[in-house]
């Protein structure tokens, strides 16, 4: 009850509040025109102009000249009862064969999917196979040295080595220094310890070593090689 009385005589406060007149007169001062004015009030100047007929013509008010200012209009504000919302999350579903986790990220597969080893024996994917080496996280190692000959290695694939400082399987760079020319090769073992005991950093197959020049049977190289 004493809830319901409250209400009421908030009501009809209101109601005497709204029933007050709000019009005022204002009396024009120094550098005053109709705009500034009704920006003041805020209104437009075509509500002075409404209850100020005197204006009405020329739209300019005169220093000292009284005139009536309405009431501002009443803008209410809708009451908007809204529902509690909360954002929808949708239940993503990730195949474990797509994607790694880790630390709770979630990385595609594709950015852990290059390997050292290749079983490819085509060796004109080697320089496309080697150019992947560097996006895949592994070490570049250079080496400088004399090479050889693979003596009487017979393979389909023409371009092989025996090499150390690379990941069987691998594919290495081999450069000549005199003459810049380059070739790739395929790493299928270790060197023998008496190559490396006369300072030789890589056997080539004779394709692989007549595509690089060489003309005598020890000759220098330069050798780019990925490692884990």
């Amino acid at each position: 009850m004493k809830q319901f009385l409250f209400i009421l005589l908030l009501a009809v406060i209101s109601v005497v509040s709204v029933a007050q007149p709000c019009e005022q007169r204002h009396k024009v001062k120094r550098g005053e025109t109709l705009y500034s004015i009704s920006k003041e009030y805020g209104l437009k100047p075509e509500d002075l102009v409404k209850v100020n007929p005197s204006i009405e013509k020329k739209m300019k008010v005169r220093l000292g000249q009284k005139i009536t200012i309405p009431c501002p209009p009443k803008v209410l504000a809708p009451v908007v009862f809204k529902r509690d919302t909360m954002p929808i999350i949708e239940k993503v579903t990730v195949n474990p064969s797509d994607a790694t986790t880790h630390t709770g990220s979630v990385t595609p597969k594709a950015a852990t999917s290059i390997k050292l080893k290749t079983a490819s024996g085509n060796s004109l994917e080697y320089p496309s196979i080697y150019g992947q080496y560097a996006s895949g996280g592994f070490k570049l190692k250079k080496n400088r040295g004399a090479a050889n000959f693979i003596d009487d290695y017979t393979s389909g694939n023409p371009y092989l080595a025996f090499y150390n400082d690379a990941e069987t399987g691998s594919i290495v760079r081999v450069v000549n220094p005199m003459n810049k020319k380059t070739t790739y090769v395929k790493v299928v073992g270790k060197l023998p310890i008496s190559d490396t005991s006369r300072e030789i950093i890589i056997k080539l197959s004779n394709k692989a070593a007549n595509d690089l020049g060489a003309v005598d049977n020890k000759f220098l190289v330069e050798v780019f090689g990925y490692q884990q």
